[in-house]
């Protein structure tokens, strides 16, 4: 075997490894891949080779020796991780993997192996802020489960601007982490706005599904409100920055109908709260919106009187409301006024009659007003005539 050594630097390596490749010479093949890589002679392929000999040999201490060396053997990483993992040598796989800086390995062994997981986030917090990233988009769900509240302040610091992070990441990269952990998803998206506002629509639109999607869910009445008041704000004030169609869609599914009305009123989709609460019944807001957005869309208060009209007997005290709002603003002509109040089988004579009454004595006090204004021109006129002769 000496003999097949002292030709290191004279004959080709493959043609003295050929014959050393039954399983009867592996002791011989394992001496002189390691004289090769005395010699500084070896490539990945006999560096790979060696590792497996070790392996095979259980020459675990060898293995340890060769892989804590302070000389790294030029050799591909991927494959010798791969070796040691198989064969079940995790201690040895774990040095190799910090060693080469194979950070996904590192981690995978970490977690899927060892089971650290608070050693795995403090590995990961001293990688550069370019490679962590790449990492926690492969295991940050796996880590998310086991220590989330590190995790999240994590990904707060990664993905926020400062002296120390001038590039931060996108915190959108990371949300497909988060399956099945919707309040820490909900967490840090609402700290990554409230520290950068100019956020994707992305991030956005996330936030207002998880949120209608929480109020649906929620049976905590103070929870709840909280919840709504945090949703309404981003839709009512947040303008382009999220998808509206995806957010009525939501809110429509989910039942969410003060978000509903919100998407109508920034949209003016007046006509579409209205018919919403007509639709409803809501017999004190469909005279709210009237009083709202009337002075927008005209056209509501027509609509909700032929409405409340049709529905006579069960909100007559609302129908004589609008009524009266109308008469006080002049905002439909007596005659349009009389033929809806006509139209229904359900409205009183009486009410007809009130109205008219109602208009006339409007119209007598006009012009008893417009009386006593002329005559005190009139008589302002006068004085000024005498005051003039």
């Amino acid at each position: 075997m000496v003999q097949y050594v002292q030709t290191i630097e004279t004959i080709e390596p493959s043609y003295i490894i050929k014959k050393f490749l039954d399983a009867q010479n592996i002791h011989h093949l394992t001496t002189y891949l390691e004289g090769l890589h005395k010699s500084s002679l070896a490539n990945s392929d006999h560096t790979t080779l060696l590792l497996n000999c070790y392996i095979r040999l259980k020459e675990t201490n060898k293995l340890d020796e060769f892989l804590r060396a302070d000389r790294l053997w030029h050799f591909d990483p991927e494959t010798a991780l791969r070796v040691c993992h198989q064969a079940g040598f995790i201690e040895q796989a774990l040095v190799l993997a910090s060693k080469t800086k194979q950070h996904s390995w590192y981690l995978k062994i970490l977690l899927e192996d060892v089971k650290d997981y608070r050693m795995a986030l403090e590995y990961l917090k001293k990688l550069k802020i370019t490679d962590a990233e790449l990492v926690l988009k492969n295991y940050g769900r796996r880590l998310l489960k086991d220590t989330p509240k590190e995790l999240v302040e994590f990904l707060k610091f990664i993905c926020t601007s400062s002296s120390s992070n001038p590039n931060p990441c996108l915190p959108e990269d990371f949300i497909h982490i988060f399956i099945q952990q919707r309040s820490y998803l909900r967490t840090f998206l609402e700290y990554i706005i409230s520290v950068n506002s100019a956020c994707s629509n992305q991030v956005y639109n996330t936030l207002i599904e998880l949120y209608v999607y929480e109020i649906a869910d929620c049976k905590n009445p103070a929870e709840k409100i909280t919840l709504e008041s945090k949703c309404l704000n981003i839709i009512s004030f947040e303008e382009d920055k999220y998808d509206i169609d995806h957010a009525l869609m939501l809110c429509q599914l989910n039942n969410f109908i003060k978000g509903l009305v919100a998407i109508y009123v920034k949209t003016q989709k007046f006509f579409m709260i209205l018919q919403h609460h007509m639709e409803s019944k809501d017999y004190e807001n469909v005279v709210s919106d009237c009083i709202k957005y009337g002075s927008f869309e005209p056209q509501l208060w027509k609509t909700s009187l032929e409405y409340l009209t049709q529905n006579y007997d069960e909100c007559k005290e609302y129908l004589k409301e609008v009524l009266s709002l109308v008469n006080q603003n002049n905002m439909i002509t007596p005659i349009d006024m009389i033929s809806i109040l006509s139209q229904s089988e359900k409205t009183q004579v009486r009410l007809i009659r009130d109205y008219i009454a109602e208009r006339f004595n409007h119209a007598n006090s006009v012009i008893t007003k417009n009386n006593e204004a002329i005559e005190k021109d009139k008589q302002e006129i006068d004085e000024i005539k005498k005051d003039i002769n």
